[in-house]
């Protein structure tokens, strides 16, 4: 290549092919689309592109927009970062050249994290155009979007860099340039397909390019107001200029009369006009030769006029029969806005680019986001643009609109839950405290209060016998004592009768409870497990008690036990706990059937007639202060619904803060370990649904310990275990029949 002097640099005179471009970081990346594997070298996924079948990735179509980790992050969202402009092959695989856009916040952090090696590329397709062979082979891919992602799912995958770019500006359809021509410049230029060729010299701001003639453009080849180097404070003479400079005055004066119906000039510049059919670059005008502003003419102001005549359409009045409200006239509704119903997509698209440039001529507001055009235009603007997409006959636009069918692949970006990315980093946080369960206060002390015998059997017997008050004499009616027996004493004047005597057995039954932990559990739990085993028991056992006082049943043949009706009771060692003993609800029910009945519909009488059946004519029920009301849970809100006790009408309630304290005088409880029962008033495996009404006379009744609830605790160093045991011998017995009654299927 000859050599080049400083002065042959800045006024393009080495050859007519040598041009100087500005060289300013700008947001230009490299990197790549995807590199090539095989099914030795495969993705996270098990995929793989293959250099030799190289899938459909519709390449041909760029630019594509670029997002950050697709469109996932919380902060960026899918924000679109930039755009792809250019892609080829190389040795790795398919090499990108993209630009970030600096107009969104989170620029400068992006380029951080290319400088620091922290980004690479991830490719997304949308999903019905995804294919792949049988080995895992892409065979059809389709580039929707790129990803920059810190994680991407091949392992290979090179680090995106930033190029020093061209004002980061360049053609979208250029694919290729051109190496080097090392002959004299005035034989012909060989070209080849290799990559982009600058040379720079020490710190010097400018950069050598030579560039062949480039392809001639396909249909879908366009140019972008970034690429041009436009900004918002450009003016139409400015925007002729760069376009012309770009792609030649006669290019350009043809597409502007296109676009406008107008012929713009030719650039003044011989210079430019005379390498315009040599070259076709993108930055004319960026040497340090300042570029040279178009002559007002004839062609101009021609453009000018047609400016205006689009600036006129665009505010012209509403077609003809269009109902117009002005100021001042009645109020109108359901009036429909037609005003830029005359324009096309197209036309109101350039419409806006020329208003913006008018009232934001230094982009102030552009930059901040803020249209300054009226709302009224946007909205119309986006409906025409939608409808011609959905028309599908605006190709380019569409691409716009691809996020919205977006594809990605999953588990590119790290997460608390995703297995292998995050999920085993995440602990479990446990509090060191219990969160105890609810648990219904027991009766127990109102049982004892209520005159309930509590009996403690002393060391060496197993049982307690209670004596029992029982018949007395048998009194008679007599008369005066008038003379004397055969023994000459005075004669009998009544006859003897004489006191009978009883006595009642109390027999115990021993239950129990029983539960291992490990030395690993004792070591390793939060909770420590022998202090709190230890409270629940001690809990668990008062509970225990109180559902033996009223289930007790003994009875271990099939179908009899009021416990499971239908069932048989299990025996042994994980005997159910009521065959311990016999209850209050047993007694009623089949001890003494008559002191049970059928109550049916819920009512404040099913609790009266139950006063009456304890002892001969409700005699064991004349102290209400003795009796205690024993209901479940269920039956008990039922009652708190009855009319009587909602109006007190009845005036045998005693409510307080809204709970039923006493009922027909005697104390009303809810116990936790009384169930629904069926119809009969016992419980079948399935459970019950109907409600009891228990009546107990607590001071006929006793209870006898031989042994209290007794916990022993034993470590067992072969097993490496501790046992915790807990015992309780315990008896019930009533002192006759009488001593309970119960109500049975009440709805409630």
């Amino acid at each position: 290549m000859p050599d080049i002097t400083a002065e042959q640099v800045h006024t393009k005179q080495a050859d007519p092919r040598l041009y100087i471009r500005s060289v300013t970081p700008e947001g230009e990346i490299e990197g790549y689309v995807c590199i090539f594997g095989d099914p030795q070298h495969r993705d996270s996924y098990g995929t793989f592109f293959d250099k030799n079948k190289m899938p459909d990735m519709a390449l041909d179509y760029l630019p594509q927009p670029m997002y950050y980790e697709h469109g996932l992050d919380e902060s960026l969202g899918k924000m679109r970062i930039g755009k792809v402009v250019q892609a080829w092959a190389d040795n790795i695989g398919i090499k990108f050249r993209g630009f970030l856009d600096k107009s969104i916040e989170y620029f400068d952090q992006i380029v951080d994290q290319i400088n620091q090696g922290l980004l690479a590329t991830s490719s997304g397709t949308a999903g019905h155009l995804a294919e792949f062979d049988d080995q895992g082979r892409f065979v059809s891919w389709p580039l929707v979007d790129l990803s920059l992602t810190s994680s991407p799912s091949e392992s290979r995958m090179p680090m995106v860099s930033l190029v020093r770019s061209e004002d980061g500006r360049m053609f979208a359809e250029f694919q290729q340039s051109v190496s080097i021509d090392n002959t004299d410049p005035t034989e012909d230029a060989s070209i080849d397909g290799g990559s982009a060729v600058s040379e720079r010299k020490g710190e010097d701001v400018a950069t050598i390019v030579i560039e062949s003639q480039p392809k001639q453009r396909s249909k879908r080849s366009m140019l972008t107001v970034e690429q041009l180097g436009v900004v918002p404070g450009d003016g139409i003479d400015a925007v002729f200029a760069k376009l012309a400079d770009a792609i030649g005055p006669d290019a350009a004066k043809a597409f502007m009369a296109s676009q406008l119906g107008g012929a713009p000039a030719p650039m003044d510049d011989p210079e430019d006009q005379a390498e315009a059919p040599e070259m076709l670059s993108v930055d004319a005008g960026r040497s340090k030769k300042p570029a040279t502003k178009p002559a007002e003419n004839a062609d101009i102001t021609a453009m000018r006029a047609e400016l205006d005549a689009m600036r006129k359409k665009i505010e012209a009045e509403p077609p003809a029969g269009q109902t117009t409200v002005r100021a001042g006239t009645a109020k109108v509704s359901n009036v429909i806005d037609m005003r830029y119903d005359h324009l096309s997509a197209a036309e109101m698209a350039f419409g806006y680019n020329i208003l913006m440039a008018e009232r934001d001529p230094k982009g102030v507001y552009a930059k901040q986001g803020v249209s300054v055009v009226k709302e009224e235009y946007n909205r119309a603007l986006a409906l025409k643009v939608e409808a011609e997409v959905l028309k599908n006959t605006a190709p380019v636009l569409e691409s716009s609109f691809r996020s919205k069918w977006h594809y990605t692949r999953a588990n590119e970006v790290m997460g608390s839950t995703i297995t292998g990315g995050g999920l085993e980093w995440i602990g479990v946080y446990y509090e060191n405290a219990i969160w105890e369960k609810i648990r219904q206060a027991t009766i127990w002390e109102s049982l004892v209060s209520a005159g309930m015998t509590v009996r403690e059997i002393p060391r060496g017997y197993a049982s307690d016998t209670i004596p029992l008050e029982s018949t007395g004499a048998t009194w008679y009616s007599v008369g005066a004592t008038t003379g004397v027996d055969s023994t000459l004493n005075p004669a009998v004047a009544v006859t003897s009768s004489r006191y009978t005597t009883a006595n009642k057995s109390l027999t115990v039954t021993k239950v129990g409870v029983a539960t291992f932990f490990t030395g690993e559990l004792d070591e390793d739990s939060i909770i420590p497990p022998l202090p709190e085993i230890q409270r629940q028991l001690l809990l668990d056992s008062q509970e225990k008690i109180e559902y033996l006082l009223i289930n007790g049943d003994t009875d271990t043949t099939a179908s009899t036990n009021i416990n499971l009706i239908d069932g048989t009771p299990t025996t042994g060692t994980n005997g159910s706990l009521y065959l311990a003993l016999n209850g209050f609800l047993k007694l009623a029910l089949v001890t003494t059937t008559a002191n049970s009945r059928d109550g049916g519909a819920l009512a404040t009488d099913d609790y009266l007639a139950l006063l009456k059946l304890m002892g001969t004519n409700g005699v064991n029920a004349t102290d209400p202060n003795k009796i205690l009301w024993l209901v479940d849970n269920p039956t008990y809100f039922a009652t708190l619904a009855l009319n009587d006790v909602k109006t007190r009408e009845v005036g045998l309630f005693t409510l307080e803060n809204g709970t039923i304290q006493q009922l027909w005088g005697s104390k009303l409880l809810r116990s936790g370990q009384m169930a629904l029962a069926n119809g009969s008033g016992k419980i079948p495996a399935a459970g019950g649904t109907l409600g009891r009404i228990l009546a107990v006379r607590p001071d006929q009744w006793a209870l006898g310990w031989k042994r209290h609830v007794s916990t022993e605790i034993e470590r067992r160093a072969l097993s490496d275990t501790t046992t915790i045991v807990s015992y309780m011998r315990i008896g019930l017995t009533a002192r006759d029949g009488e001593a309970s009654a119960v109500s049975y299927n009440l709805s409630v």
